[in-house]
């Protein structure tokens, strides 16, 4: 019967070779980071992230982690999340901003002073909307995506 089977995909030209390949351990593979590190900020120390809102568009902002309410921003607008003297905002930190209902995409600046983060975000030509981010990680370190 096996040859039988052996011959039957030779003639018919499919050429399927069984193989096995041997487990690797998940510890084996780090996860790659699409962001980029510009800065870096005191982990120990409260966070204050500012953002301004420098495009024609309104935006919508709001922390993923520790999580946050959403926050309309229109043009010209600020807001902040935390403080550096009161609210503590532990690490790791996760901002998103995208675009409201507007098919634009965004472009962003971003600025460390001491433990406060700045980001202005203004439009960006593109051809499909888009959004932005920014993490700072267990370590302090800032970056955008």
């Amino acid at each position: 019967m096996k040859s039988y089977f052996a011959l039957l995909l030779a003639v018919a030209g499919l050429g399927i070779v069984p193989s096995i390949a041997p487990a690797i351990p998940l510890s084996s593979f780090e996860m790659a980071q699409a962001g980029q590190v510009i800065a870096s900020v005191n982990p120990n120390q409260p966070i204050r992230i500012e953002v301004v809102n420098g495009g024609d568009a309104t935006i919508v902002c709001r922390l993923t982690q520790p999580a946050s309410a959403e926050r309309l921003l229109p043009p010209g607008g600020t807001t902040a999340f935390g403080s550096t003297t009161t609210q503590f905002i532990p690490p790791p930190v996760y901002f998103v901003a995208y675009p409201q209902g507007d098919s634009i995409g965004l472009s962003m600046d971003v600025f460390t002073s001491g433990n406060t983060v700045t980001i202005i975000i203004g439009e960006q030509l593109s051809d499909t909307p888009g959004r932005t981010s920014v993490s700072i990680a267990a370590n302090g370190a800032v970056s955008v995506y």
